[in-house]
């Protein structure tokens, strides 16, 4: 007896005649009319012959004329994947989907996700994402000890929730302790939101959703166990990635009276957890290279004594690399969850409290352009079924970068996710700010960027947000003062040719005569305030000026390097805009570009320039002249720029002379 397939035909769009019709490679249609219906929609069956692929569609009537679906809309099969122990298989086809699901589509719940969320009783200290509307995604634990599970998906036929606290059991088990998600309205009112509220998962039990449709084959009958986007932790096992429920409301906050500092007063200091304090005998040994091992250099007066007042971390959340000194970060796999390898959740909290007290803001390193190859969003949410076969990440990504697949930032959805990450990192670790990797427009959407400056700084007034786009755009300026901060790309090549008396990045930059566009916030170049502009002469992407220095052979002796290291950080920190400086700096460590690994010197030469490096700081924060601010300061009286150009000019020119 042949394989007869049963089709279930949802037919929203009301055809009066419907008729599905299939066909295989270059074969001439054939019309099957419905054989029944039910309270899904019309039902066909079609019969073909031995293990192959054909395609369907359906229309208004059987003949020639008949109004068929738009071509988006074919929709494509493969028996073999049918058949199975089953004579009659059956499939689901929704109304305008490409889609065919092996099991029937949960019906959409009357009321939205919004007014289903909306009466739990919340607890002040957890994220509930609010981004586009109340969406309840992740595993949010609540006032009454329930646990709210949310996952977005619109192309998921059904959605199970499984994990430690139900045995991980699927639905093939058919008993009490299968959890299935209701289906909600959720972002643009469309049926795209899972939930379900919980009593027995408790904080530290590990999940993942079982997704049905709308996923690749993978584990067989289109079903797929994705770990939870909105993850607030990853389980041990780095080969199973479970997320693990996690209760922020314990952590008790000291930080209470924090404000961040005014833009114009921030000094930031690039900082790689790993790499800081690795190196570091003064730290404990198990604590070198963790979370804890910066505490200690806070807890210690550190920072203080030097004189910044940001860290400015580099990427902290989950990325597939294991810990070493070129491991930037910069490849997430998952944007929510802290990396497992720097400590747990309460290790970044505690950090961020303890700097807090100690008078320093913290910002975050966001990478928000790409993600690393082995990402944990890619083909778990597709847009459509042919992404396999075209290897496309799916939903969440459209197009590619230098560094891997580019995320489709101008995604409505998807920038709601993404602005959703930041809101949680800021109202769940008291985070100050964020610096965005890489926001230039060809890898990341400037809408996007904007509408995120725009929701953050409404989020918490004052957020710190930095943008590195390079070569700069102005359009990130905003109105001037109000725009992202964008680290100065005219300032640093202009100062690093100076610096090694020569050419850098294949420019003649090394002209001292004029300074102005470097000093002058790059006014005349992009820049449209001085909180637009964040100066540098080493960040993780660049050599250090040592470094960079060493490549001219009248240079490599050790009074010439020091006084370069001297003169980049002068420049720094006497220049319109806001300084930053790099771990080492302040030693005036010789370092390659993407070295992470700080070396800590105890040599006299070293610890004089540090010293040296804390007076010029705590300098620039005593004196306002040394801080100051405004679209255009030398047409307002505030300074004049001639006169900076000509001290500056002259205090190179002595420097040189004495060389």
């Amino acid at each position: 007896m042949g394989l007869t397939i049963v089709v279930h035909f949802e037919n929203r769009q009301g055809l009066e005649n419907p008729h599905l019709w299939w066909w295989r490679d270059e074969d001439e249609p054939r019309v099957v009319a419905a054989a029944g219906h039910d309270d899904y929609g019309p039902i066909f069956e079609i019969e073909p012959s031995g293990d192959v692929v054909f395609r369907f569609t359906f229309a208004n009537g059987a003949g020639s004329d008949a109004g068929r679906e738009d071509e988006r809309y074919l929709r494509d099969m493969e028996s073999r994947l049918l058949a199975g122990n089953l004579q009659r298989p059956e499939v689901w086809c929704p109304s305008e989907s490409p889609w065919v699901y092996l099991v029937r589509p949960k019906e959409v719940e009357a009321e939205s996700a919004e007014e289903f969320l909306r009466p739990l009783p919340f607890l002040d200290e957890v994220y509930y994402p609010v981004t586009g509307g109340l969406t309840g995604q992740g595993a949010n634990v609540l006032a009454d000890g329930r646990v709210q599970f949310g996952l977005f998906h619109p192309t998921a036929a059904r959605v199970y929730l499984v994990g430690t606290f139900n045995r991980w059991t699927e639905p093939e088990a058919a008993n009490e302790q299968v959890i299935e998600l209701k289906r909600y309205r959720g972002w643009n009112n469309e049926p795209n939101l899972w939930l379900t509220v919980q009593d027995s998962p408790m904080a530290g039990d590990e999940y993942k959703f079982l997704i049905y449709g709308g996923v690749p084959e993978g584990e067989g009958h289109f079903k797929l166990k994705i770990t939870d986007p909105y993850a607030r932790r990853l389980a041990g096992n780095a080969a199973m990635n479970n997320g693990v429920i996690v209760d922020p409301s314990r952590y008790r906050w000291r930080d209470r009276g924090w404000n961040i500092p005014p833009v114009k007063d921030l000094i930031s200091y690039e900082l790689n957890i790993p790499g800081f304090t690795d190196a570091n005998i003064d730290v404990r040994e198990d604590d070198r290279g963790m979370t804890l091992g910066t505490m200690q250099l806070i807890r210690d007066g550190y920072f203080n004594e030097l004189g910044v007042n940001v860290l400015a971390l580099m990427p902290v959340t989950e990325n597939p690399k294991e810990m070493g000194p070129l491991t930037l970060g910069y490849d997430p796999i998952h944007f929510f969850a802290f990396e497992r390898d720097l400590g747990a959740p309460d290790d970044l909290r505690a950090l961020v409290d303890l700097a807090h007290q100690h008078g320093l803001a913290v910002i975050l390193d966001k990478v928000f352009n790409h993600m690393a190859s082995m990402t944990l969003l890619w083909q778990t949410h597709l847009n459509r079924p042919s992404d396999v076969v075209e290897n496309h990440g799916g939903f969440f990504f459209s197009g590619d970068t230098p560094w891997g697949s580019r995320i489709g930032s101008e995604i409505d959805e998807v920038q709601n996710f993404l602005i959703d990450c930041c809101k949680y990192w800021m109202h769940e670790y008291h985070v100050d700010g964020f610096r965005f990797d890489a926001t230039h427009t060809d890898f990341t959407d400037h809408g996007f960027v904007i509408r995120m400056i725009e929701e953050l700084r409404a989020f918490r007034p004052g957020a710190i947000v930095v943008t590195e786009n390079l070569p700069n755009q102005s359009d990130l300026c905003l109105d001037g003062e109000h725009g992202s901060s964008q680290w100065n790309m005219t300032f640093h090549h202009k100062m690093k040719a100076i610096l090694r008396q020569g050419p850098y990045a294949n420019h003649l930059h090394d002209d001292p005569t004029d300074l102005k566009p470097a000093f002058y916030f790059a006014r005349d170049v992009w820049a449209r305030h001085t909180h637009n502009v964040i100066n540098y002469v080493w960040s993780h992407d660049e050599h250090s000026p040592m470094h960079a220095a060493k490549s001219n052979a009248a240079l490599n002796n050790a009074e010439s390097l020091d006084q370069i290291g001297r003169l980049g950080m002068l420049v720094t920190m006497v220049a319109l805009g806001q300084p930053m400086i790099m771990m080492g700096q302040e030693w005036n460590q010789d370092r390659p570009r993407n070295v992470v690994y700080m070396e800590w010197l105890s040599d006299a030469r070293s610890r004089a320039f540090f010293e040296w490096s804390s007076r010029l700081i705590h300098l620039r924060r005593r004196h306002e002249g040394l801080r100051l601010a405004g679209a255009d300061p030398e047409a307002e009286g505030i300074v004049d720029a001639n006169k900076l150009n000509a001290f500056l000019l002259a205090h190179f020119e002595r420097e040189a002379s004495a060389r």
